[in-house]
């Protein structure tokens, strides 16, 4: 395999029950909150399209507001797609 056609970073809620309930909960991620998580990760995504390993890049079921905090990013991939689930 050579590369990925497209990754979603999926649902930016803070708690999914996954890591923990406190203001903690995102500590061994190496983040301090879930913001910071969700623009870390965005940035690694961002990487591994500039190195070629992913074609695209998008979300899945973002709010504008956390649609915003990624494009705001300086040197950010632009966010190819938001999927919705209805």
């Amino acid at each position: 395999l050579d590369y990925v056609d497209m990754i979603l970073l999926h649902m930016p809620r803070r708690n999914l029950g996954l890591f923990g309930t406190g203001p903690n909960e995102f500590k061994d991620l190496g983040c301090e909150s879930a913001a910071e998580c969700r623009k870390q990760t965005w940035l690694a995504l961002t990487e591994a399209r500039k190195q070629g390993l992913v074609k695209e890049i998008g979300i899945s079921n973002f709010k504008i507001a956390h649609m915003k905090e990624l494009q705001e990013l300086e040197g950010a991939a632009p966010i190819a797609v938001n999927q919705l689930q209805f």
